[in-house]
């Protein structure tokens, strides 16, 4: 292992710029398709509600997924069918129209992981049932195929978490296509109007933000400076044992973090550079070391959430996170336990869980992280020869 005495850590998410905020706090004219939540997964259920899906429905989900996002939507009382995930990590059309039709499915979740684009348009095509309600699950990355820019053409809606890309408190998000759905505009205007903010419901929200950033500032000298490892195994175990489940469904307004960094389209456009330089960049340096990239091919304007590799040792992953590099596994322990347990069912689901690589790519990794990043992998080569 590498001398790990006062070793910076590689972090495993984007660090706050405060000149970035700057950028642009003007909130843009209201668009009439998006609702804010706290979480994705509260934009979830309150599309299924707004949809009015009738409790006890069936929506059929991809095994590989975390068990946060769908706990709400079992606890309102739908029921929930996992369909596992083919070697592309899209569904497979024939077993999917196998589920709807056997367990009368009113909805399905569509899920482009880790931003890169799945098989909606060949599953849409393919079904040809109206009354199905198709769900777009853009989480990983809301910065792919401009879907958080543009109108929805496919799903009926669309939900997106923008804390996995910007640095922000919150970010859960709720797109409609109103050009399929134009009746439900009273039920979205009613939504917003619940948001409407009083003075110290502003003054809580400010300081909510500007404590998130002074969290973030401590993290950042802690893992420059190395004062210790943040991703060892028993801070892992801390932060895994504290996972908020709140349930707070209702609508907020966005955060001033929110609209600073939506709003600019020089922001965006940078960070998305930046995200896909260090993408090609990590890539092309594990292939020298014998790693094939997990996806061999990305969709013009895909902005992909990590650089993905299989680790068939199994050995990798808690080296790195030895070696203080934030290296990610997905869904990791949140793989929901009827998954877990029926493995012969969901083999792609628990092998993908267990065996991906999820390198960090984000918009703070610069050219000596990457390097941190591929010594400690070579490094690690070394050792098992």
């Amino acid at each position: 292992m590498l001398k790990n005495i006062l070793l910076s850590n590689v972090v495993s998410r984007p660090f706050p710029s405060l000149k970035d905020l700057l950028l642009s706090s003007k909130i843009e004219k209201d668009k009439k398709d998006t609702i804010y939540f706290k979480y994705g997964r509260n934009a979830l259920l309150s599309g299924l509600k707004l949809f009015e899906i009738p409790i006890s429905s069936t929506i059929i989900v991809p095994s590989y997924m975390c068990n946060s996002f769908i706990q709400p939507v079992l606890d309102y009382g739908y029921k929930i069918i996992f369909q596992d995930i083919n070697n592309e990590l899209n569904f497979e059309i024939d077993e999917l129209k196998k589920n709807i039709l056997d367990s009368d499915a009113k909805a399905i979740i569509v899920v482009n992981f880790f931003g890169f684009k799945s098989n909606i348009d060949e599953i849409k095509n393919s079904l040809n049932l109206p009354s199905l309600i198709v769900i777009e699950d853009h989480s990983h990355s809301y910065l792919s195929n401009n879907a958080f820019s543009q109108p929805l053409l496919i799903p009926d809606m669309a939900i997106f978490s923008l804390r996995k890309n910007l640095p922000v408190i919150n970010g859960g998000v709720l797109k409609i296509n109103l050009n399929k759905n134009s009746s439900l505009i009273p039920k979205i205007d009613m939504l917003k109007k619940s948001t409407k903010l009083n003075t110290f419901t502003k003054i809580k929200n400010f300081k909510d933000s500007i404590f998130y950033i002074l969290i973030r500032i401590i993290e950042f000298i802690v893992s420059s400076f190395g004062l210790f490892n943040i991703y060892s195994k028993k801070i892992t175990n801390i932060k895994n044992s504290s996972t908020n489940h709140e349930k707070i469904y209702k609508p907020i307004k966005p955060s001033f973090m929110i609209n600073a960094y939506t709003n600019s389209k020089k922001y965006e456009s940078k960070i998305s550079q930046k995200i896909l330089e260090n993408y090609n960049n990590i890539n092309k340096k594990m292939e020298s070391l014998g790693f094939k990239p997990f996806f061999k091919d990305m969709s013009k304007n895909c902005v992909p959430q990590y650089a993905i590799f299989l680790d068939q040792s199994g050995e990798l992953f808690d080296y790195l996170r030895e070696n203080r590099i934030g290296v990610s596994r997905w869904p990791a322990h949140e793989i929901p336990k009827e998954v877990v347990n029926s493995k012969a069912s969901f083999p792609n689901s628990n092998y993908f869980n267990n065996n991906l690589i999820l390198l960090p790519i984000h918009q703070s990794i610069q050219n000596k992280h990457q390097k941190r990043i591929l010594d400690t992998i070579a490094s690690w080569q070394d050792e098992k020869v």
